[in-house]
């Protein structure tokens, strides 16, 4: 009978059972394509150096006692640091500039250096037009040294929709992120075009939220704005409930009540009240 390693080693997907301890355990156990056996279903698992995506295969019932579960419908981790914001601009620029010069569409890899953790893009060899790009890959691709995170081409002034050409493209492919921003116009800026984002999961399509690709959180805040954010917030914080106050408390703001006529709950109440409003006329003052 034929065992599971020689089962592996003579077949293009590696077979997995979920015995391990953990989910990491399960993950550094795995290969490129891998079918996954758990307690309860069956999943697909796809890894490289980019990251790692495990999905059920649905409508197939599979029930093992002796296996753990995975209680997830899919799960998707990546290897990599986020991209910078910056490079998502670059990205904008480049594709905005063939829209007003030429119409057409452009495709661009994004490559991580392993050796100076960078992002870099790479303008490949291409044939462009309206309506698809057709292209040559770069040295990087080959290039143990780079992994590929983002694959991403422009949509002129079309929606960012992935046509069934680029399904074709990428389904199946090199397991990396797959874009593209659409919607260009002569005068629009980076945030007037739409864009989206998605990997291959091994079974399907998966949608990916631009915030997991770029990191938005590049700049900080210089320390004069924040040291008026920061008065801002504590005025915030001291801001007695104003909502529905009687109006006794106009009278009393105005000292046209005597203070025996209301509870001490109540003076202090409205005291607090008049401290905020006068705090509120310091702070418009200032500004």
């Amino acid at each position: 009978m034929m065992s599971l390693k020689e089962l592996n080693n003579n077949s293009l997907s590696n077979v997995v059972l979920y015995t391990h301890n953990t989910i990491e355990d399960l993950i550094n156990s795995l290969s490129f394509h891998n079918i996954i056996f758990t307690g309860e279903d069956i999943f697909i698992g796809i890894k490289n150096e980019f990251g790692v995506a495990l999905t059920r295969i649905e409508n197939i019932k599979y029930s093992n006692i002796k296996l753990n579960k995975i209680p997830v419908n899919s799960y998707f981790k990546m290897f990599l640091p986020k991209a910078p914001f910056k490079l998502y601009i670059d990205i904008f620029n480049i594709f905005n500039y063939i829209y007003k010069e030429s119409g057409n569409e452009l495709c661009i890899n994004v490559y991580y250096n392993k050796s100076t953790k960078r992002f870099e893009l790479d303008v490949i060899k291409q044939m462009i037009t309206e309506a698809y790009v057709d292209y040559i890959f770069g040295k990087n691709e080959n290039d143990k040294n780079y992994i590929r995170y983002l694959q991403i081409h422009s949509h002129n002034s079309m929606p960012a929709n992935f046509s069934n050409e680029d399904n074709n493209d990428e389904k199946n492919s090199q397991f990396c992120f797959y874009g593209v921003i659409g919607n260009f116009s002569k005068n629009c800026s980076y945030i007037d075009v739409n864009y989206s984002f998605r990997i291959w999961n091994g079974i399907k399509f998966q949608k990916i939220n631009i915030n997991d690709i770029f990191n938005w959180q590049g700049s900080t805040v210089s320390n004069s704005i924040k040291t008026k954010l920061d008065e801002i917030i504590k005025n915030v914080k001291i801001r007695p409930e104003l909502s529905n106050l009687p109006q006794e408390f106009i009278d009393f703001n105005n000292n046209s009540i005597e203070k025996r006529q209301i509870d001490i709950t109540t003076q202090l109440k409205f005291a607090e009240a008049k401290k905020f409003l006068q705090k509120k006329l310091e702070l418009e003052s200032y500004l």
